[in-house]
């Protein structure tokens, strides 16, 4: 997701919309990380790997 310029949201705020969501408790999510951009590769695509990579070190 990404937010409208000038927007804000905090990671509580994203977490409490998310699962109001979902109605199954698995998918329900525990941890909420907000970045400023998304790591990409020269194409464009989303660097997964390095999200998971910056996730696993904290």
């Amino acid at each position: 997701m990404t937010l409208r310029p000038g927007a804000e949201t905090t990671a509580a705020e994203l977490k409490d919309w998310i699962n109001g969501r979902v109605d199954a408790k698995f998918q329900r999510v525990s941890d909420v990380v907000i970045l400023d951009a998304f790591p990409r590769n020269v194409a464009g695509k989303t660097l997964k790997r390095e999200m998971r990579e910056r996730y696993r070190r904290n």
